[in-house]
C-alpha cells in the first residue's frame, strides 16, 4: 500500500517544484528537517533538509520574487530558467523521497524530471496574457490561451429530495483510522491527545479486540470493513495475489521495489481501478452500493474500497491535478454520491488539496474535505478514512502512535467544528471508529524469496473445490477442521475439528472452540483459504518477523501487520449514537460487523 503513497507523494512534490520551483522545495526541506513525515537522514540526498541548502532555496525564492516584479515572466529565457531549476530540484526530491523510505532512488530521478517538466507546462497557459505597463499589473487570461469557463461554477448543488425522504435520525460517519491499536488509543486518550475519540468512547460502546480479516492487510481488511464479508466473499486475497486467469502477479503496492518487479503502472492501475472495478467480486454489494440504491447520500473520502453507483470523472480542479489526471488516470470510475480521491476525483470544488500524497497530507485533505461536507450539508453516511496512522506506524513502531492518533483526532475536530461543536455534531450524527487492523513492532524479517528460490510459479492450476478441509501447521503440531460439528467458536460458527489443539494455542471449554492468541481463528483461515483468487497456501508470521516483500523491504525496527495473530489482528471498533448499547451484543466482535451496523443504521434489507 505504501508504495501508492510512495509514488504519489514524489509525483506531488516533483510536479508542485516544476510549478513553482523553489517554495515547495522550502516547506519539503523545513518538513524534512524537522522529521515531519519525511526526512533525508541517513541518504545520498540528507543535504535537501540542510540549513546552507535551505539558506540557498530561500535567497533564490526571495530573488524571483523580485525579478517577476521587474521582468515579464512569461519571456522565454524566463520561463527555461524556471524550467531547468524546477527540473533539478524535482529529480532530486523524488529521488529523496525514495530514499527516505530505503526504495531504490534512481528512478525518483527519472520521475522528478519528468513530473517537473508536465507541471513547468502546465504553467504554460497562466503565463501568456498581457501585461500592461501603464496599469502596473500583469493581466492574465486563461481564456485567451484556449481554456474555457467551463466547470467554473462554484455553487453548491441542493440536496436531493429523493434521497432525502427517508432520511435517518441521525447522519452517520464512518471512521477508519488504519493501524489503530487500542493500547495505544486508550493511552492518547489518557494524556488528552485524543479529545474527540474521548467524546465517542464517553458517549457510546467501545470494544478493544475487534478482530480484523486475515490476511491482516489493508486491502483485505477494507473490503471487509465496506462489505461485511471475508475475502471467500469478497475476493480480495491479499496485499499482492497471482492472478491466475492472466498468469501475472498483482501488487497493490507493498513498496516502490516490490512494484517495480511488476510494472509501476501496472500496479498503480490496479490500486486505483482494477481493485474496485474487477478484483472486487461483482457478487457482493459495498455499503456504498446498498445506500445508494437505497437513496441515501453517499460520501467517501480516500478510501482503497469506494465502488458506488454514482460516475465520477478525472478532475481538474487544481494544475496538479491536471497533470496526473492528463497523463496517468483517465478513466470515469462508479463510487459514492460525494467522491474525494485523493487529487485524482473530486466531486465538487472544495478548496481542499491533498497534493497526491505529500507527507502529512492526508489525513489533513480527509478533514478539510469532511468538514465542508458538514458545513454545506452534502450526506447521509460518510466514510472518514484517515491512513496517516499506519505509515506513521510502520516507521516508528506501534507504540509510537500516540503522535499520530492526535494529528487524525484532530481532523474528526474539524467535523465536530463545522457542525457547531460537539454536542451539535452528537446531536445530528452518529459515528463509528474502527481500525482495520493494528500493528506488531518488527525485529526480524523472513525472506521467502530465499526459502523458495527453486520453486517455480504454478500457472493455469485447477480451480478448488468450495469445501474440502483445512489444516493448519505450525511448530505445536497439526490441525485439521471443516464447516459443520460439534464444536462452536466465539461468533456461533460451528466445526468439526481433529488434531493438535496447540496448533492454534487454542483449548475446548463446555463445546466452545477458544484461541486467544488467534482470534476467530477457525473462520478467518477459512475464508481466507476459499478465497477464488488466493493461493492454495496461506502463511502466518510469528509476532516479531515480517516477510519481505517481493522488493526486498521490510520495516524492521519500525511494526508492521498481516499476520493471524493477535497482536496484528485486534483493533479498536467504537459508537455513538447508533448500534447496539453494550459491547455485550456480541460474544467477539469481527470487522464483518461494521457494514452490517452501518446498513442497520439506515435499516436497510441487504
Amino acid at each position: 500500500m505504501h508504495l501508492v503513497f510512495d509514488i504519489f507523494q514524489g509525483i506531488g512534490i516533483a510536479a508542485a517544484v516544476g510549478i513553482r520551483p523553489f517554495l515547495p522545495t522550502l516547506a519539503v526541506g523545513a518538513l524534512a528537517a524537522g522529521s515531519v513525515e519525511i526526512h533525508f537522514n541517513g541518504t545520498d540526498y540528507a543535504f535537501l533538509q540542510s540549513a546552507p541548502f535551505l539558506a540557498a532555496v530561500a535567497v533564490l525564492a526571495i530573488v524571483l520574487g523580485l525579478a517577476e516584479r521587474r521582468f515579464r515572466p512569461e519571456q522565454g529565457v524566463f520561463v527555461a530558467i524556471l524550467a531547468l531549476a524546477g527540473a533539478a530540484l524535482g529529480a532530486l526530491l523524488f529521488a529523496g523521497s525514495l530514499a527516505h523510505g530505503h526504495y531504490t532512488a534512481w528512478p525518483g530521478l527519472l520521475g522528478g524530471v519528468a513530473c517537473a517538466a508536465v507541471g513547468a507546462a502546465a504553467t504554460v497557459p497562466l503565463m501568456c496574457g498581457s501585461f500592461s505597463p501603464a496599469a502596473g499589473a500583469r493581466a492574465r487570461s486563461t481564456r485567451a490561451c484556449g481554456s474555457s469557463d467551463e466547470g467554473r461554477n462554484e455553487t453548491v448543488r441542493a440536496p436531493d429530495r429523493k434521497a432525502l425522504s427517508q432520511r435517518p435520525p441521525k447522519k452517520l460517519v464512518l471512521v477508519v483510522i488504519d493501524a489503530l491499536k487500542p493500547a495505544m488509543l486508550e493511552r492518547a486518550i489518557a494524556v488528552g491527545r485524543a479529545p474527540s475519540l474521548a467524546q465517542v468512547m464517553e458517549r457510546g460502546v467501545y470494544v478493544d479486540d475487534c478482530v480484523a480479516a486475515f490476511p491482516s492487510v489493508t486491502p483485505v481488511c477494507a473490503a471487509t470493513i465496506t462489505t461485511g464479508v471475508g475475502p471467500d466473499g469478497h475476493w480480495i486475497p491479499s496485499m499482492n495475489w497471482y492472478h491466475r486467469e492472466e498468469a501475472r502477479y498483482v501488487e497493490y503496492g507493498s513498496s516502490f521495489s516490490a512494484s517495480r518487479q511488476f510494472g509501476v503502472l501496472r500496479s498503480l492501475t490496479d490500486t486505483v481501478y482494477r481493485m474496485n472495478a474487477e478484483h472486487l467480486s461483482p457478487h457482493v454489494n459495498t455499503v456504498f452500493e446498498t445506500l445508494d440504491d437505497a437513496g441515501v447520500r453517499t460520501a467517501g473520502t480516500t478510501y482503497l474500497i469506494y465502488r458506488g453507483r454514482h460516475e465520477h470523472e478525472v478532475s481538474n480542479e487544481t494544475a496538479l491535478a491536471r497533470i496526473v489526471t492528463s497523463t496517468l488516470f483517465r478513466r470515469t470510475i462508479e463510487g459514492p454520491l460525494e467522491l474525494f480521491y485523493a487529487d485524482l476525483y473530486a466531486s465538487r470544488k472544495t478548496g481542499c488539496r491533498g497534493q497526491l500524497g505529500m507527507p502529512g497530507i492526508r489525513d489533513q485533505h480527509t478533514g478539510c474535505v469532511g468538514a465542508y461536507l458538514v458545513e454545506h450539508d452534502l450526506f447521509d453516511f460518510l466514510l472518514f478514512s484517515l491512513p496517516d496512522n499506519d505509515a506513521w506506524s510502520h516507521k516508528h513502531g506501534p507504540h509510537a502512535q500516540v503522535t499520530s492518533l492526535a494529528a487524525a483526532d484532530r481532523q474528526l475536530e474539524r467535523l465536530m467544528h463545522a457542525a457547531g461543536g460537539p454536542d451539535a455534531f452528537f446531536e445530528g450524527h452518529a459515528v463509528i471508529v474502527t481500525s482495520d487492523h493494528s500493528q506488531a513492532a518488527v525485529e526480524e524479517r523472513i525472506r521467502l524469496d530465499t526459502a523458495f528460490a527453486d520453486f517455480d510459479v504454478a500457472t493455469q492450476s485447477q480451480s478448488r473445490s468450495s469445501g474440502g478441509e483445512a489444516r493448519v501447521i505450525s511448530a505445536r503440531g497439526e490441525l485439521r477442521f471443516t464447516r459443520g460439528g460439534d464444536l462452536q467458536d466465539p461468533r456461533g460458527e460451528r466445526w468439526s475439528v481433529e488434531g493438535e489443539l496447540a496448533a492454534l494455542a487454542a483449548e475446548v471449554n463446555d463445546g466452545q472452540f477458544i484461541s486467544t492468541a488467534y482470534p476467530d481463528a477457525l473462520e478467518r483461515i477459512w475464508s481466507a483459504l476459499h478465497c477464488p483468487t488466493a493461493g492454495d497456501v496461506q502463511l502466518s508470521a510469528s509476532p516479531g518477523y515480517e516477510f519481505v516483500d517481493w522488493g526486498g523491504a521490510d520495516h524492521v525496527g519500525g511494526g508492521s501487520h498481516g499476520s493471524l495473530h493477535a497482536t496484528d489482528s485486534l483493533g479498536a471498533l467504537l459508537w455513538s449514537g447508533t448500534g447496539p448499547e453494550s459491547r455485550e451484543a456480541r460474544e467477539q466482535w469481527s470487522l464483518r460487523d461494521v457494514a452490517g451496523m452501518v446498513r442497520e443504521h439506515f435499516v436497510t434489507d441487504d
